[in-house]
């Protein structure tokens, strides 16, 4: 009888976590059973809320808790990534959930000029969009690298300076700039340079310098 009830408990337990599911938010599709080692993970767990009851377990990689429910994971260093969900009461241990990870790579980020207006304002201003764009090679990859600072330059084609180097907090190159550039002659060059790249706890890298020439 004790068996039974044990075991019916067991099931009982089971059941209340069969909507447990661990996300990669930086995947287009999140449930995707799909990791990076060239870049950090950031995991939402669902289904549960975590707790001191609560024990996660990583196999090939780092798991580092950012928050309620919030994970990353870095330093993958295996093909294949586990996280393990275990309870943890009465100094006992239950798997409650498992999902098994392929490790894949991002790779290296690229920028590019994306040319844009926005005439979406509620008082029919044109806005100009035009901004540095991060394009990651792996298309499972949907993180939020992106442009934290740069500096542009434009010459004519002759060479002469018709902007010098000028600091741009963001990714947008913002209308006084964008209409220099619509000026320039065919030959005429802009130039970016001290282009700084950031995503979500990935710190700050430099990107090469570029140009672009007018055709």
């Amino acid at each position: 009888m004790r068996l039974s009830i044990a075991i019916a408990l067991l099931v009982l337990t089971l059941s209340s976590f069969a909507q447990t599911k661990i996300l990669n938010t930086d995947l287009t599709e999140s449930d995707s059973p799909i990791i990076f080692k060239d870049v950090i993970n950031h995991i939402s767990v669902e289904g549960i809320k975590v707790s001191p009851y609560y024990i996660f377990t990583i196999q090939g990689a780092m798991l580092s808790l950012r928050g309620s429910n919030k994970f990353v994971v870095s330093h993958v260093s295996r093909d294949s990534v586990t996280i393990n969900v275990f309870t943890a009461e009465k100094s006992k241990q239950i798997k409650i959930y498992s999902k098994l990870f392929r490790a894949q790579t991002a790779g290296a980020p690229s920028v590019v000029l994306d040319e844009e207006y926005d005439d979406s304002s509620s008082n029919g201003q044109i806005l100009n969009q035009t901004r540095l764009e991060v394009k990651i090679p792996n298309p499972n990859y949907d993180g939020d690298y992106q442009v934290a600072h740069f500096e542009i330059s434009l010459k004519d084609a002759a060479g002469n300076i018709v902007l010098p180097p000028t600091f741009i907090s963001g990714k947008y190159l913002g209308k006084v700039i964008y209409d220099k550039i619509v000026l320039l002659p065919s030959g005429g060059k802009i130039l970016f340079t001290q282009i700084i790249l950031t995503y979500s706890d990935g710190g700050y890298m430099q990107y090469k310098d570029f140009v672009l020439e007018i055709k």
